[in-house]
């Protein structure tokens, strides 16, 4: 009786597998969830970003869902991710969540993906909850990233404005507006490292490492219960290593990088008032001199009260993953840490600049 019970177990999981694995296509949703909620279609993400970025940064009550989706489907037809197929395509969508006073679009939008059953029994409801979580916190690397980026655009023409004042003569009194300009180029090239590497970590060590494991657990799975639980345990490996965590460690470290990433969110809107003042000051001074310096003088202050905020909260960071490195309890591991370190800080600039005090721990 025994064998039969057994028998009988092994043909209806080896159905079930063949139903989830071969009719309903698992591992193509689940790499189209990688593709678009875990922002894995490099091509896919920049024509988005571009072209959705005007939209959201309006309030988020102004902001409509079919308006993005006509958005969402243009960077689709017009990337790679063409070529996948439509019943992938048809399942990509936009959600609005309800906003909070003062929220823009960036606030209130996330990609979604439809599945209906029985793929839901693997991305069952706190699977998706993760997804939304891993997707909100890459979705605001690349807006910041995208926001100091598009900033060159107005640099050029108050650069512009600025030659145009020096040909008449205004070169010393622009001196202090020259040197705000330079110390924002600066600083945005610093928080483009930092964003960028951050998300390389994310990218590379994080998110294909762990759909490498995925892939594996997938193979060698024998029921249903198996690839749900490979899932499982693939999302929280994310969630751990990307400091998503519940756990008391996970919180500080992402509260720290999350102070990081408030100050460069911050710092695009400071230094786009800037560039617009700027141009306004120069053009409409008519040669006065003095308006010109006191406005050079308080945007330099502005910006380096910026500066001292941003270098003060990645010193925070780096002594915690330092500290971190250095213990033996760490909840994510030696080699997790180290990665991130090292991606942060792979020139040695803060470790120079901090005074030997980043990656004591190494």
């Amino acid at each position: 009786m025994d064998k039969l019970v057994s028998k009988a177990s092994e043909e209806v999981n080896e159905r079930v597998m063949s139903v989830v694995l071969d009719e309903h296509k698992l591992l193509e949703h689940l790499a189209a969830l990688k593709k678009f909620l875990l922002l894995g279609q490099g091509d896919f993400v920049s024509a988005l970003l571009d072209a959705v970025g005007p939209e959201l940064s309006k309030r988020a009550d102004a902001v409509y869902r079919h308006n993005l989706i006509g958005v969402l489907d243009t960077a689709l037809r017009g990337t790679n991710a063409q070529y996948l197929p439509a019943t992938i395509l048809d399942r990509v969508g936009v959600k609005l969540y309800e906003p909070s006073p003062g929220d823009s679009g960036w606030d209130v939008f996330s990609l979604d993906y439809a599945l209906e059953s029985p793929l839901t029994a693997v991305v069952h409801a706190r699977a998706s909850s993760r997804y939304r979580r891993i997707f909100h916190l890459l979705w605001r690397l690349k807006r910041i990233e995208w926001a100091l980026n598009n900033t060159w655009r107005r640099a050029v023409s108050v650069n512009h404005a600025l030659a145009k004042s020096s040909r008449g003569g205004g070169r010393r009194e622009s001196a202090s507006i020259t040197r705000a300009l330079r110390r924002v180029a600066l600083l945005r090239q610093e928080m483009l490292h930092v964003i960028g590497n951050f998300q390389n970590y994310l990218m590379f060590e994080v998110l294909e490492s762990s759909w490498n494991a995925l892939l594996a657990a997938i193979k060698t799975s024998s029921c249903l219960d198996d690839i749900i639980d490979a899932h499982d345990t693939y999302l929280a490996n994310i969630m751990k290593l990307a400091l998503l965590g519940d756990d008391a460690e996970s919180r500080t470290l992402a509260a720290q990088l999350n102070l990081v990433f408030d100050i460069a969110d911050r710092f695009c809107a400071v230094q786009d008032r800037l560039f617009v003042d700027c141009l306004s000051t120069l053009s409409g001074a008519e040669g006065g001199v003095e308006e010109v310096e006191q406005f050079g003088v308080k945007s330099l202050e502005a910006v380096s009260t910026t500066s001292s905020n941003y270098y003060a909260a990645m010193q925070d960071l780096f002594e915690s993953l330092g500290e971190k490195l250095s213990g033996h309890d760490t909840a994510m591991g030696h080699d997790e840490l180290s990665f991130l370190l090292f991606r942060l800080d792979f020139n040695g600039f803060y470790d120079s600049k901090f005074a030997g005090q980043v990656g004591e721990g190494a």
